[in-house]
């Protein structure tokens, strides 16, 4: 079955055993908002505006009218990022604002992937009051797969294809690299994937979302931290 980049960063971002996610929710829905509109770029459903004297302006993205997606979340983050700067549009997307669409689409991932046998949901309470959720593994060999082809570039220096780029590209953005593949040297793992999304294989609204993620992880990565050192 085909999956989304997506859905292979969520399974990454998850702890196989515990289900647990690696990184906190605010970082995770941002990486996620991130990969849904660079596969939307990817695919032509949205482009990089060019120059001015079009429907938007220049350096905004625009609806191509073309592989408009059948799923009413894509197709709503379609809309969504009409008009604006890539940045914008993943600000808008991610809790930002009042509609966390970041966080739609985690909760609609992680249902499709429990459909498809390869999650499970587990649902508990901490102290009997506080209810906790987590998704463990039910098929290792679906992120399996998706690892191995990871670190085959992480590790052992392969060239990634488009799609694996992108991936790895979310694992740099989010730090997540390391994480992913704790038996393995921390900071050449995170290298290589900073590499890898330096390394130009985008081009046009994709690596202008790639390059204006950075900004927005950034931001959701440092809000948690003010709270905890003020509070």
């Amino acid at each position: 079955m085909s999956r989304s980049v997506a859905a292979e960063l969520l399974l990454l971002a998850l702890d196989e055993k515990s289900g647990k996610g690696l990184v906190d929710g605010s970082t995770l829905n941002a990486a996620l908002a991130g990969t849904a509109v660079a596969e939307l770029a990817a695919a032509g459903a949205l482009a990089l505006q060019e120059v001015d004297g079009g429907e938007v302006k220049a350096g905004r993205l625009r609806r191509t009218g073309v592989a408009r997606p059948s799923d009413p979340l894509l197709a709503e983050v379609v809309d969504t990022c009409h008009g604006k700067k890539p940045g914008d549009a993943v600000g808008a997307l991610t809790t930002m604002t009042f509609t966390d669409r970041g966080a739609k689409l985690q909760e609609q991932l992680l249902a499709e992937l429990v459909a498809e046998g390869v999650l499970t949901h587990e649902r508990g309470k901490v102290l009997g009051l506080f209810p906790t959720q987590r998704w463990p593994e039910a098929d290792p060999a679906v992120e399996r797969e998706v690892r191995e082809r990871v670190r085959a570039v992480l590790v052992l220096g392969a060239e990634p294809d488009p799609r694996t780029a992108l991936l790895v590209s979310m694992l740099s953005v989010t730090k997540l690299a390391p994480k992913v593949f704790p038996g393995d040297d921390g900071k050449a793992v995170q290298a290589r994937a900073d590499a890898v999304r330096e390394s130009g294989w985008a081009g046009g609204a994709v690596a202008k979302a790639l390059e204006d993620l950075m900004a927005v992880v950034m931001v959701t990565t440092l809000v948690p931290v003010v709270v905890a050192t003020s509070s």
